[in-house]
């Protein structure tokens, strides 16, 4: 059985049963509403996101070799930008991918490890605009993290 999912921006994907498997709420769609649905509507999920999650559920549902698998999650993952991969992190959050999410979190680990403070809220887009009345009173509050 083939399984349809489309993106907010209108893209359809095709997955069979197995690779469906991958994700917890696309699981439970078809064991529940599959009758009532014959596309499965991910309202979220822009195409270009879902093509990634389509092509990551695909490969981990034909591999068991976990040396293979994790070869290729290394190369799956290593070319994304930031925004890419926060829009995987959510993505794999909503549809509950658990080894997808776990991927995109190691990948950001490793990309702010051995950064300042100020280096990950440039990389992030973050703006600091506290205030010296506001920095001392989270110093104070949060003391214990500062000795």
């Amino acid at each position: 059985m083939m399984i349809k999912v489309e993106s907010s921006d209108g893209m359809v994907f095709e997955l069979d049963q197995k690779a469906a498997e991958q994700s917890f709420f696309i699981n439970e769609t078809i064991q529940y509403c599959i009758e009532q649905v014959n596309t499965i509507k991910i309202p979220n999920i822009n195409g270009k996101i879902l093509s990634m999650i389509v092509n990551f559920c695909r490969k981990h549902a034909e591999t068991v070799d976990f040396i293979e698998l994790q070869s290729w999650d290394d190369e799956f993952i290593k070319d994304y930008n930031t925004d890419d991969i926060f829009d995987l992190i959510s993505a794999s959050d909503f549809l509950r991918i658990h080894s997808l999410m776990n991927l995109c979190c190691s990948k950001v680990a490793k990309l702010i490890e051995g950064k300042t403070a100020s280096e990950i809220r440039d990389m992030l887009g973050i703006e600091y605009d506290f205030t010296e009345e506001e920095k001392e009173a989270i110093r104070k509050e949060n003391m214990w993290a500062f000795s």
